[in-house]
C-alpha cells in the first residue's frame, strides 16, 4: 500500500504526458523570446514598544521580486518569481502550467504558492495589510506553504455555478508545519473552491483545504501533521462608483492536529485553532482603509496564544505604486496584559508589465 502511494506522482506524470500528446492546441500568439517582465520593490519603517526587540525603530528595505511570465508554446505557460532581500535571493515560484489538456483539466508543475485557503496564494506586496496574520504565519512560517510538486485541477459545473477541485502531491519542504522533505514521505493536499455571483455587484468565494504530511525524521514512530482550513470572501462594489466605493470581508480559519512522541514512543496529538477576519473599505478613489482581527492558537505547543487587532490606511496614486500606514496592538492572552503596540509604514512600487492579481 505504501509503495502504491509513492508511485502515484509518477503515474500522474505519465497520464499528463499522454494527454498533452493527444490534446488540441488553441490558437494564440506566442512570444516566448519576449516574456513579460516586472519588478516589485518594498521599503518600510516601523516602531514598536516591544522590549524583546533589538532594534525597535527601523527604516529598511524589505525586498522585492522579479517576475517573468510568458507562453512557452501552445501547450504551456510558465512563470518565474525571484524573491530578493538584503540577505538572500531565492525562487519564490517557478512553475509550468498546461493550457491545452482535454476535459478542462489543468496541471501545474514546479514550485508555487499552494492554494491552502486564499491568503497563501497572494504575494505579500498585493495584500491589503503590512503585517501578516499570526494565525497563518505561526502555522506555515514566514513564506507560507510554498512547495515543489504537482497540482491537478478541474472545473466541475454544478448549478448555479462552477466548483474548482484541486489535488496536490508536494515535496513537503515546509519546515514549520511539516518536516522539510527529510523523509521519503510526500505531502498530500486538496482544495475545493466555490465562487458565487450574488447579483448587484456582489460576489462570494468559499473554499475548503486539507493537507497531511510527516513532521519528524524517524520511522519509529512516524508522526504526521494534519491541517484543515476554510476561507470565505465577500466583495461588494457600488454599481455607479465601483472604483471609489467597495467593501471586502475576508476570513480564514485553520485547525492543526500535530502528532508528537515522548521518550517511550507514546504518541499524542496536539490540536490548535487560529483565525483572522479582515475588512477592507474603498472609501474614495485611490484610498482604502483596513481593519484586521487575528487570533493565533498554539500550533507548535509553545504555550503561547496571541490576539491582535490592527487598523490601516492606504493610498494608491496608480496601479504601479502604493503607500500604507498601519497600527497594531498585540497581546499574548485574552486578558490584554502587557500589550505590544506597533506602527508601520510601507512604500511599494512596480515597474514593467505586472498583470492584475486574481481576486
Amino acid at each position: 500500500m505504501i509503495m502504491q502511494y509513492r508511485i502515484l506522482p509518477f503515474l500522474c506524470f505519465l497520464i499528463f504526458c499522454f494527454a498533452i500528446s493527444k490534446g488540441r492546441a488553441e490558437a494564440l500568439s506566442i512570444s516566448k523570446m519576449n516574456p513579460a517582465i516586472a519588478a516589485v520593490g518594498e521599503f518600510g519603517a516601523s516602531t514598536s514598544d516591544d522590549p524583546a526587540l533589538e532594534h525597535p525603530h527601523e527604516i529598511l528595505f524589505h525586498g522585492g521580486d522579479l517576475d517573468l511570465y510568458a507562453s512557452v508554446d501552445p501547450y504551456f505557460k510558465a512563470e518565474l518569481v525571484i524573491a530578493f532581500s538584503d540577505k538572500e535571493v531565492d525562487f519564490e515560484e517557478a512553475y509550468l502550467e498546461s493550457m491545452a489538456l482535454p476535459a478542462g483539466l489543468k496541471v501545474r508543475l514546479g514550485k508555487f504558492k499552494t492554494p491552502f485557503g486564499k491568503w497563501n496564494t497572494v504575494h505579500g506586496h498585493a495584500l491589503p495589510v503590512i503585517t501578516m496574520p499570526l494565525s497563518w504565519e505561526r502555522l506555515f512560517g514566514d513564506g507560507g506553504l510554498n512547495e515543489s510538486g504537482v497540482a491537478i485541477s478541474e472545473l466541475v459545473p454544478f448549478m448555479p455555478t462552477y466548483h474548482e477541485i484541486i489535488g496536490l502531491v508536494l515535496n513537503g519542504n515546509n519546515t514549520t508545519a511539516f518536516n522539510g522533505a527529510k523523509t521519503r514521505d510526500l505531502l498530500y493536499m486538496g482544495h475545493l473552491k466555490n465562487f458565487f455571483e450574488l447579483g448587484g455587484y456582489r460576489t462570494l468565494e468559499a473554499g475548503l483545504s486539507c493537507a497531511r504530511g510527516r513532521n519528524n525524521q524517524t520511522d519509529d514512530p512516524a508522526l504526521y501533521s494534519l491541517i484543515a482550513g476554510a476561507n470565505l470572501i465577500f466583495q461588494w462594489k457600488h454599481f455607479m462608483l465601483p472604483m471609489e466605493r467597495a467593501l471586502t470581508l475576508w476570513s480564514e480559519v485553520y485547525h492543526s492536529r500535530r502528532e508528537t512522541a515522548d521518550s517511550s514512543h507514546a504518541v499524542t496529538t496536539h490540536a490548535s485553532t487560529g483565525f483572522f477576519v479582515l475588512g477592507k473599505l474603498l472609501f474614495a478613489k485611490r484610498w482604502y482603509a483596513t481593519c484586521l482581527y487575528d487570533y493565533s492558537g498554539d500550533p507548535l505547543e509553545t504555550g503561547e496564544n496571541f490576539n491582535s487587532i490592527s487598523a490601516g490606511i492606504a493610498f494608491q496614486p496608480s496601479e504601479f505604486s502604493e503607500f500604507k500606514l498601519e497600527y497594531r496592538r498585540l497581546t499574548e492572552d485574552s486578558h490584554g496584559i502587557n500589550p505590544i503596540n506597533e506602527f508601520k509604514a510601507m512604500a511599494i512600487f512596480t515597474i514593467g508589465a505586472h498583470g492584475p492579481h486574481a481576486f
